[in-house]
C-alpha cells in the first residue's frame, strides 16, 4: 500500500510533467494554477488537482489516468517509468518475468490476462517476486470428460522481505508441451470431473466444498466432491451442466468477517449483512445450481469465523457417519432462504420487530445518522451554538433542557480553528471540565475538500472510523464547520455541485454511522441558508439562526435564535433563544485580557412579558420601509385567518405571496420607467426577495409559502400590523 503522502509530495511535479511550468501571476502558496485564467489548478497541501473547463479533478492516479489512459497499477507503473519515486511500488513489480525467465507483460492488464490469481485471494498474501522464484508445494490437475489434461491449480511458495508468502495460479502446456501461465479462455470444469459424472449417474450425494484440498480430503472418507477453479466468488456457468439431476450438499469455509486490506475496517453488503468470503461463495454456488440440481442443501460445519473448514474438521476427529447424518438434517436451500431485502422490507405482521427506526440525537431537534443544516449570519454564534450541541452530545447532558443521547463526537474546523480552540477553553472553564476527562471528542482544525473528489471524503472517513475505535461510546455527531470552507471552488448555486457535495456527506454519515452536522451561512438578505435550494430540500432537519435585533438580556446580552425550520420526522418550529456571555480564559503576553464565549439562556427579566419585545427606534432603509408598507396595505386588502398548520395566533392575519408582489408593484414600480416587461418582472422579483429576505432575518415577517405575515415586531414609522377581527357569527366573512 502506498501512503497518501507519497501521493501528496509529486503532485505538484507530475502537474509540471503535462501542464508545464504554472502561472506564477495566479498561483499561491498552497495553489498552483495553470492557464491564461488559471482554469487548472494543484492544491499542494491536499496533493489534489482541478480542470475547472472540464469539470474534473482527483489526485495523482487521476491525473494520470486523464493525460495517458492508465488506470491503477498501469498508473503506478507510468509513475516509476517516468521518473517519479512512489513509495511501496516494489522494483518486483516493476519488471516482472514469468515461470519460464520471459519477460512478462509490462501492462497491468496483459499480465492479468496471462496469469490470473485463483484459489482464495482474501486469505492470501500477494507476492511481489517473480513466480520463477517460487517454489511449486502443491499441484491439482483438472481433466476433461474423457480424463484428458486441461490445466492444472498451483500452489505457489515463497519468502520476500516481509517473509513467507503464498499464492494460487493455474497453468497448462503449450503445443511444445512447456508449461504456461497463459490460460485465459481455457475451458472450465469442476474439480474431479469423470468422479462426479459416475457419482451423479449413480446417485450418489455430491459434496462441494471450497478448494481442491477440502475436496482430496472429502474422498478419503469415500465421499464424492468437488469445486470450482479460482476459488471463492466464481462458479461459471460452464459448471452447472454437470449437476443435473444431482443432489448437493454445500459445506461452506467459515472464515472471519471481511475486512478492507488497506484501512482495516470490516466489510459489509450494501443491505448491512456482514460479508463472510465462505457464506457468500457458498450462497453464490445455491443460486448457480438451482433449478439443474436435483437438491440442494448448505451445511455449515462451524460457526466460529476462525478460518475452518472440512478438512479441519475430519482432523478433529469427526467421521463420515457424522457427515452423513449432518447433511441429512441440514434443510433443503431455496432461493426464499437466501432472499435479503435490498430495501429493509418488512411485511405487516413485522412492523414492530426490531430495526432501523427514527431516533432523536437531541429530543425534538436533529435525529441520529442523518444529516442537519445549521444555518445563520455574521456574528449569530452559529459555531458556538454547534459548539455546545456537540458537547452537550459527547457528555450525555441535556441541551437546553432537550434529552441528548450520548455519543462520540469528531468536529471538523475548517474556518476558524483556533479560535474555537479559545471557544474550547472557555467551554471547559466554565463547565469545570478538566483535560485528564475523557471525553469522546476529538478536534480535526485543518480544512477539508468535499467537492474536488472523493479523496478527502475517504480521508475523513477513515480518520473518523480511527477517532471511533477510541471511544468508549459509539461515535454520533460530525460537525463540519463551515460546508463552504469544506467546499472550496464549488459553486454553492449549481445543483450539480451541492448534489456531489451533499452525497459526499451521505458517504461520510452511511460510513460512520453517525449524524452529519453542517454549518452553513446564511444568503446576503440573511433570510434563507446560502446557495441552491437542495441543500435544504436534501437534508433531514434545518435549523437556522438570527441575531434578533433590539433585544437583550437583564445583563444586556445581545438575545439570538435557533428556529428548527425543517424537521423531517417530527414538528417544525420550535426556536431556542440564547446569548454568547463573555468568560475570561487568561492573559496574553502583555497583560492583556483573552476571553471567549459560552452559550448560555437569557436572562428573562428584560423581555417585559412581551411576545416581541422590540426596540420601536429599530429603522430600516427606505426602499425595505416601501416593501413593508406594501406587505401592510397587502394584508389590509387580501388579508385571511392564518391556517392551522401555521400554529400562529388566533388574531393574526396572512396574506398570500402574489397579493403582496401585486400591490408592491403598484405601489412602487408604477413610475420606475422602466417598460420592458421581462426587465421589469425581474427587478421585481428583485427587490421582493431582497427586502424580504431582510425583514425575515430582524424577524419582522414571517413566511411559509405562499403566505407572508407581520410577527407584530414594533418598528418605527409603522403601527401594529392588522388582526382578525372577532366575529360575533362565525358564519360572516373575515374582514379587516
Amino acid at each position: 500500500m502506498t501512503d497518501q503522502s507519497a501521493y501528496t509530495a509529486i503532485m505538484p511535479h507530475v502537474a509540471e510533467h503535462f501542464w508545464g511550468k504554472p502561472n506564477k501571476g495566479l498561483s499561491s502558496r498552497d495553489d498552483w494554477r495553470w492557464g491564461k485564467h488559471g482554469s487548472k489548478s494543484v492544491k499542494l497541501s491536499a496533493g489534489t488537482w482541478y480542470d475547472n473547463e472540464e469539470k474534473v479533478g482527483g489526485g495523482v492516479l487521476k491525473l494520470v489516468e486523464k493525460q495517458t489512459g492508465n488506470k491503477g497499477e498501469d498508473a503506478l507503473r507510468w509513475l516509476v517509468d517516468n521518473g517519479f519515486e512512489v513509495e511501496g511500488f516494489s522494483e518486483a513489480r516493476k519488471r516482472p518475468a514469468d515461470g519460464d525467465g520471459e519477460q512478462r507483460p509490462a501492462n497491468a492488464k496483459a499480465e492479468r490476462a496471462a496469469a490470473p490469481v485463483s484459489a482464495n485471494p482474501p486469505a492470501e498474501k500477494k507476492p511481489d517476486m517473480p513466480l520463477d522464484q517460487m517454489k511449486v508445494s502443491k499441484t491439482w490437475d483438472y481433466l476433461d470428460e474423457d480424463g484428458g489434461f486441461l490445466f492444472q491449480v498451483v500452489r505457489l511458495e515463497g519468502t520476500d522481505d516481509d517473509g513467507p508468502v503464498k499464492t494460487y495460479r493455474q497453468r497448462t502446456k503449450d503445443e511444445d508441451g512447456k508449461w504456461t501461465w497463459k490460460v485465459k479462455g481455457l475451458r472450465q470444469v469442476p474439480y474431479r470431473l469423470p468422479e462426479l459424472i459416475a457419482a451423479v449417474e449413480a446417485g450418489k450425494t455430491i459434496y462441494i466444498p471450497e478448494g481442491e484440498k477440502c475436496v482430496d480430503k472429502v474422498f478419503d472418507y469415500g465421499f464424492v466432491g468437488t469445486c470450482n477453479a479460482g476459488g471463492a466468488g466464481k462458479f461459471p456457468d460452464s459448471l452447472v451442466p454437470f449437476f443435473a439431476g444431482a443432489d448437493v450438499v454445500i459445506l461452506p469455509d467459515d472464515d472471519p468477517q471481511s475486512i478492507n486490506k488497506e484501512t482495516k475496517q470490516l466489510l459489509f453488503h450494501p443491505d448491512g449483512r456482514p460479508k463472510f468470503t465462505g457464506k457468500d461463495h457458498a450462497r453464490l454456488v445455491a443460486r448457480q445450481l438451482h433449478g439443474t440440481a436435483n437438491s440442494i442443501r448448505v451445511l455449515q460445519l462451524y460457526e466460529t469465523h476462525k478460518k475452518q473448514d472440512v478438512f479441519d474438521w475430519f482432523l478433529e476427529g469427526h467421521t463420515d457417519g457424522e457427515l452423513t447424518e449432518l447433511a441429512a438434517k441440514a434443510p433443503v436451500w431455496t432461493p426464499d432462504d437466501d432472499f435479503v431485502t435490498k430495501f429493509r422490507a418488512l411485511p405487516w405482521a413485522k412492523l414492530d420487530e426490531k430495526g432501523p427506526e427514527h431516533e432523536w440525537l437531541i429530543k425534538n431537534l436533529i435525529t441520529r445518522r442523518e444529516r442537519s443544516l445549521l444555518a445563520g449570519a455574521s456574528q449569530s454564534g452559529k459555531s458556538f451554538f454547534a459548539l455546545d450541541m456537540a458537547l452537550s452530545i459527547a457528555r450525555g447532558i441535556p441541551f437546553f433542557g432537550m434529552r441528548t443521547l450520548q455519543g462520540g463526537v469528531v468536529y471538523q474546523a475548517g474556518e476558524g480553528g483556533l479560535g474555537i480552540k479559545k471557544r474550547l477553553r472557555a467551554y471547559r472553564q466554565f463547565n469545570g471540565l478538566g483535560l485528564d476527562k475523557d471525553l469522546p471528542f476529538v478536534l480535526l482544525p485543518t480544512a477539508i475538500d468535499l467537492h474536488a473528489d472523493d479523496i478527502h471524503t475517504d480521508l475523513l472517513i477513515d480518520e473518523i472510523l480511527h477517532w471511533s475505535r477510541t471511544f468508549k461510546v459509539p461515535h454520533e455527531l460530525t460537525v463540519i464547520d463551515t460546508l463552504s470552507a469544506a467546499t472550496p471552488g464549488a459553486n454553492e448555486n449549481a445543483s450539480d455541485d451541492m448534489g456531489k457535495i451533499l452525497a459526499r456527506c451521505a458517504k461520510i454519515a452511511e460510513a460512520t454511522k453517525s449524524h452529519v452536522m453542517l454549518v452553513h451561512h446564511m444568503n446576503a438578505e440573511g433570510g434563507k441558508p446560502r446557495g441552491h435550494t437542495s441543500i435544504f430540500a436534501n437534508l433531514e432537519n434545518v435549523i437556522t439562526l438570527f441575531k434578533l435585533d433590539g433585544i437583550s438580556d437583564v445583563d444586556k446580552r445581545a438575545v439570538r435564535e435557533a428556529k428548527v425550520t425543517k424537521q423531517k420526522d417530527g414538528e417544525d418550529g420550535a426556536t431556542i433563544r440564547f446569548v454568547l456571555a463573555k468568560e475570561v480564559i487568561g492573559n496574553d503576553s502583555h497583560g492583556d485580557e483573552v476571553s471567549s464565549c459560552v452559550v448560555l439562556e437569557p436572562n428573562e427579566g428584560a423581555m417585559e412579558g412581551i411576545e416581541f419585545a422590540a426596540d420601536p427606534t429599530l429603522r430600516l432603509p427606505a426602499q425595505a420601509q416601501a416593501f413593508l408598507r406594501s406587505l401592510h396595505v397587502a394584508i389590509e386588502e387580501f388579508g385571511e385567518a392564518a391556517p392551522a398548520s401555521l400554529k400562529l395566533p388566533q388574531d393574526v392575519r396572512v396574506v398570500r405571496g402574489d397579493k403582496v408582489r401585486e400591490v408592491f408593484e403598484r405601489m412602487t414600480f408604477e413610475a420606475d420607467g422602466e417598460n420592458d416587461p421581462k426587465r421589469r418582472a425581474a427587478a421585481i422579483r428583485k427587490a421582493i426577495q431582497r427586502h424580504g429576505g431582510l425583514l425575515l432575518s430582524k424577524q419582522i415577517i414571517g413566511r411559509d409559502n405562499p403566505f407572508i405575515w407581520l410577527t407584530g415586531k414594533a418598528v418605527a414609522g409603522f403601527r401594529r400590523p392588522p388582526r382578525v377581527k372577532k366575529q360575533a357569527d362565525p358564519e360572516l366573512p373575515l374582514g379587516p
